[in-house]
C-alpha cells in the first residue's frame, strides 16, 4: 500500500509540473499505470486476508459444496487442497504476474521516453558498425558454411528493428552525470526484473545463464539457470518494483533538462 500511495504522489507531483488548471484524474502517467497494476495484488491478498477471517473462508465453502452444480462437486476436493496445500504456490504465481505486468509498465513508458530522446540524441550506430564488420568478413571469406554463418548474424543482429531492451539501454546510455543514482547498479536491477518477466514464457523457470545475484533492503534476490527466481523474503517483489519506480522518476528528472516533448510523461486518457 506504501509503493501505491508513492505512485499516486508522484503522478499528482508530474501531472502538476505539466498540465496547468487540467483536471489531474484525465491523465495517465508511468506512476497510475504501476499503481494500476499494484491494485491487482492489493486485491488477492485483502480478499485472501478477508476470507481467511471467516469461519469455513465464509460462503466459499457453500460455493463449493452446492449441490445443484455438480461441476462443482468435481472440483471439490482439489479446491480444498488449493486452500490448504498450495497457498504457497498461489502467492507466487500473483507475484509472478505482479512483475510481468510491473516490468510491463516500464517497458512501455521508457519506450514513450525513447521515442522522444532518439530524434535529440542520435544513435552511436552500433549496428550499422557491425554490419559493416560482418559484410567485409562476408566478402572475405571463400567458405560457404562461413558465409551462411554470416549471414545468419546479419539477420539476427542487425535488424533494424528496435527491441524494448534496446530502447531501455538507449535511454540509459544518455543519462547524464546529473544523473542522482548509480546507473551501473540500476542497469542490474533492470536486468534481474526482465529476465524475472521473460520467465512467464516457461512456467516461471529461467531457461538462460544465470544472473547476478542483487540485494534489495538486505534481501537477497537471484535468478539460476533452470531455476525458478529464488528469494528469501517475498517483500522483494514489492521493494524491487519500488526501485523501478525510482529508477525512472530518476531518469525523468535527468532528462527534464533535454526539453522532451511532455508527451513522453503523460497520455490523455
Amino acid at each position: 500500500m506504501m509503493l501505491k500511495g508513492k505512485c499516486l504522489q508522484y503522478h499528482n507531483d508530474l501531472i502538476r509540473s505539466i498540465i496547468i488548471n487540467e483536471p489531474i484524474f484525465f491523465s495517465k502517467t508511468f506512476y497510475s499505470s504501476m499503481s494500476d497494476t499494484i491494485d491487482n495484488l492489493l486485491f488477492f491478498f485483502l480478499n485472501d486476508e478477508v476470507s481467511a477471517s471467516l469461519d469455513n473462508r465464509g460462503p466459499l465453502g457453500d460455493i463449493i459444496d452446492c449441490e445443484d452444480f455438480p461441476l462443482y462437486k468435481l472440483v471439490n476436493s482439489d479446491v480444498e487442497k488449493l486452500f490448504q496445500e498450495r497457498t504457497d504456490f498461489i502467492i507466487g504465481s500473483y507475484f509472478l504476474d505482479f512483475t510481468v505486468s510491473s516490468f510491463s509498465v516500464f517497458e512501455k513508458w521508457i519506450c514513450n521516453m525513447y521515442e522522444e530522446l532518439r530524434p535529440r540524441k542520435p544513435s552511436k550506430g552500433k549496428k550499422a558498425k557491425r554490419l559493416e564488420k560482418l559484410i567485409e568478413q562476408y566478402y572475405q571469406t571463400s567458405s560457404p558454411s562461413e558465409k551462411s554463418l554470416i549471414l545468419e548474424k546479419i539477420m539476427v543482429g542487425c535488424s533494424a528493428y528496435v527491441s524494448s531492451s534496446e530502447k531501455i539501454e538507449f535511454c540509459m546510455s544518455r543519462l547524464t552525470n546529473d544523473y542522482k543514482r548509480d546507473v551501473k547498479k540500476d542497469k542490474k536491477i533492470i536486468n534481474l526484473y526482465r529476465n524475472q518477466r521473460n520467465t512467464i514464457h516457461n512456467l516461471g523457470v529461467h531457461k538462460n545463464k544465470s544472473i547476478e545475484p542483487i540485494s534489495i533492503k538486505g534481501i537477497d534476490m537471484d535468478l539460476k539457470e533452470g531455476l525458478p527466481s529464488f528469494t528469501e523474503d517475498r517483500n522483494s517483489h514489492i521493494y524491487i518494483c519500488d526501485e523501478l519506480v525510482e529508477i525512472y522518476r530518476a531518469m525523468c528528472q535527468d532528462f527534464s533538462h533535454s526539453n522532451i516533448n511532455s508527451n513522453a510523461f503523460f497520455q490523455q486518457n
